[in-house]
């Protein structure tokens, strides 16, 4: 990433602020020789013999145990896979100032599991957490909207582009100097890229690709994986078959899109469920015919192919597509996957969440049932308020409505528009 700009922070509260709303932090301290032998322990100094001075960057804290959390330049011999724990005010770690980077973006690659569907947590904002939201609008437009991510959280519309989405788009933040990439179905049943080039600022019309008879009116999965480098698109769309498609691209030149062939039968509703799993396979979910939902992974070891998961659902029927994310809780530590986190609207016009226990391998479980007169859940994130869930619907009037979770359960936010 680019590092733009620093500030410096020399009161601890506010270090711990900017860890929890922005990133990390530099910091330097003494070096003593006890030091060289850190392991997983909390480091307290008991030598005299200083060997120097040293500089790591602080990624956390944890109060309970009084410590930064630090990752270490010396290689992942030192420590625990080179992160380790120094105790508040040892060997001078809080006598100088933290120096915070500004204008950083560490989404997709840090962030890539935590959104899906038409919204996504950017870089943008003074604390670093504005949502961006891209929505259709009159006449196959698409039309951005943004908030920012301090009070009063009002959205924002700014501009518009495209004339011939069917459908909601799929809306992402890539590792190209930050841009905002949007992949949307034509009338014609097609796929269409858009990109928001930052350097200039402009939107632009990266083409037409893909099935001829992708399902109009439909919404793509669209991600960055970390195939090739710097990360292939991964796409999944449902076409009119009642199939699945798979396409990808190699991001650099001829920047070629490639057909990854049908899997799949009778696939009622689909749409933003595409998530890279941390063993890097691909796993996805789709609403069936018979109205409930079903898993399905790439095996990429044998030779690439989509193989069938587990069923799941509560009998009321699925009437739009599932929005799947990769969520933080269950989650212990950055090797371990999160629970998988997904809503879909369903009859009676609600929202159901679901969840699956990733590393503990448990069922898939319904935790709540929310909403009013939704017709489709179009997106959906984890971000930087506290891990609460934030999903976009579509309701029947064809309005935007935020709604989000916290500890205390679901609550309906502002209506966005009109669109």
């Amino acid at each position: 990433m680019r590092i733009t700009d620093y500030v410096r922070l020399g009161d601890v509260e506010q270090q711990k602020v900017w860890l929890d709303t922005v990133g990390p932090l530099t910091a330097c301290f003494d070096v003593y020789d006890d030091f060289f032998g850190l392991g997983a322990g909390v480091y307290h100094r008991t030598s005299d013999r200083l060997a120097g001075g040293h500089c790591v960057l602080i990624v956390g804290y944890d109060d309970a145990a009084g410590c930064w959390l630090f990752k270490n330049s010396w290689g992942t011999g030192y420590h625990v896979g080179g992160h380790g724990r120094i105790a508040y005010g040892e060997a001078g770690i809080d006598h100088w100032a933290k120096c915070g980077l500004r204008g950083t973006n560490i989404d997709p690659w840090t962030k890539r599991r935590l959104h899906t569907g038409n919204v996504y947590e950017s870089g943008n904002g003074r604390a670093h957490r504005n949502f961006e939201l891209l929505a259709t609008t009159t006449g196959g437009r698409l039309r951005h909207w943004w908030r920012e991510g301090d009070a009063p959280f009002a959205w924002a519309r700014a501009e518009a582009f495209a004339n011939d989405a069917s459908g909601q788009p799929a809306f992402t933040g890539t590792t190209y100097n930050r841009n905002m990439e949007s992949l949307h179905v034509t009338t014609g049943g097609r796929l269409r890229h858009w990109y928001f080039e930052q350097s200039v600022r402009v939107w632009r019309d990266g083409g037409v690709f893909g099935p001829g008879d992708a399902a109009v009116g439909s919404t793509p999965a669209f991600i960055q994986s970390d195939y090739g480098k710097p990360g292939n698109f991964e796409v999944v769309v449902r076409t009119a078959d009642g199939r699945l498609n798979h396409w990808w691209r190699i991001d650099g030149a001829p920047w070629t899109w490639n057909d990854g062939g049908r899997f799949a039968s009778g696939i009622a509703h689909y749409g933003p469920a595409l998530v890279q799993t941390r063993a890097r396979h691909l796993d996805l979910v789709a609403a069936r015919t018979d109205g409930r939902m079903q898993l399905w992974w790439r095996d990429d070891p044998n030779g690439f192919a989509w193989r069938a998961g587990e069923v799941f659902g509560s009998g009321t029927a699925a009437i739009s597509a599932p929005c799947l994310i990769e969520g933080q809780n269950g989650a212990a530590d950055e090797d371990i996957a999160g629970n998988y986190e997904l809503c879909v609207a369903v009859e009676g016009g609600h929202v159901e969440h679901w969840w699956r226990g990733n590393a503990g391998g448990s069922a898939w479980r319904r935790s709540a049932v929310f909403g009013r007169d939704v017709a489709s859940v179009t997106g959906m994130l984890q971000g930087s308020f506290g891990f609460n869930l934030e999903v976009i619907v579509l309701r029947t009037d064809r309005r935007l409505q935020h709604y989000w979770r916290d500890g205390a359960g679901w609550h309906e936010g502002s209506v966005i528009g009109p669109v």
